[in-house]
């Protein structure tokens, strides 16, 4: 690590207490409420296919409900679409075992925008639809595809914890860059570099995306942001594929500064200990709030 007139304000004076102090930092969660459901995402696809919904809300409690059900397809064939919603997925396309048999293990393909009525009609039949619509335990296909759009978005909050540090991070950047008159890019390549400020950018990778650039006259500051609640082996190897690129960067006069966090580190320290030795920068978002990442850029 390099030296910093942050570290001696900070009153860390050794490469250890440094580390040590980067560790007692460490965040439990970067997850705010927005965390918890994406509401507005959830309405949105709610709304795309209300009308259908409540279409088929004419089979709820019918006793004849596979004849009902082909009168409905045969009047609004469009609620063909809504099928896999039902079942809590959203693939346009499904492929099944039809047949479990020993001697014979047989698969379907059920195309949801090209789909017979036929295909649909055993769909909803073996997928236990029509017997879920007969037998009056829900009352409103609206209320129910409501539950179950909050339950698939629950699939999505490793993505918003993801980018809940991302945008933690660009926040601060875009405060630094601007008092300093430094200009950046957010999820940068190589062609983006180009065509924003004219530098062939070097990467290991061509489709390498760097989570931002800062550029201070001639210098570039390549910054990886990550977020890791728990521990195991996925924090090693990023520790060791990050001392790598902070020396392929260093060959073409690059700068690298690592911002990462979480309380995974706490139970995978020794990887980030070798990686602190190695590269110039390792900080975390209290460290940033410290004003280091400021430091680093304006010494």
């Amino acid at each position: 690590m390099k030296q910093l007139p942050v570290y001696k304000k900070l009153q860390l004076k050794s490469p250890d207490k440094v580390f040590n102090y980067l560790m007692n930092t460490m965040l439990p969660t970067i997850n705010d409420w927005s965390y918890l459901v994406d509401w507005k995402k959830v309405s949105k696809h709610i709304k795309d296919i209300e009308i259908c919904l409540n279409t088929m809300n004419y089979l709820i409690g019918k006793k004849n409900i596979t004849d009902e059900f082909k009168y409905l397809l045969k009047k609004h064939p469009e609620i063909k679409h809504i099928l896999p919603v039902l079942v809590a997925c959203r693939k346009d396309s499904i492929t099944l075992l039809t047949s479990k048999n020993q001697n014979n293990l047989q698969s379907k393909e059920f195309n949801f925008k090209n789909l017979s009525d036929e295909d649909a009609l055993n769909f909803a039949d073996r997928a236990g639809l029509l017997k879920l619509l007969s037998s009056n335990k829900i009352k409103n296909l609206v209320d129910y595809t409501f539950g179950i759009e909050v339950g698939l978005d629950s699939n999505a909050r490793k993505n918003r914890a993801g980018k809940a540090m991302e945008q933690l991070i660009d926040k601060h950047i875009k405060r630094i860059c601007k008092k300093n008159n430094f200009v950046y890019l957010a999820s940068a390549t190589r062609s983006k570099v180009k065509k924003q400020w004219g530098i062939d950018l070097p990467v290991d990778e061509t489709n390498r995306i760097i989570d931002f650039i800062i550029k201070k006259d001639h210098q570039l500051y390549l910054i990886e942001v990550n977020f890791y609640s728990v521990g195991g082996s996925k924090l090693k190897s990023t520790a060791g594929e990050y001392k790598d690129i902070y020396k392929f960067w260093k060959k073409h006069n690059i700068q690298f500064i690592w911002i990462t966090d979480g309380w995974g580190w706490k139970t995978t320290q020794r990887p980030l200990q070798e990686a602190f030795n190695e590269l110039d920068y390792i900080l975390n978002v209290k460290m940033l709030l410290d004003g280091v990442l400021e430091c680093i850029l304006t010494n």
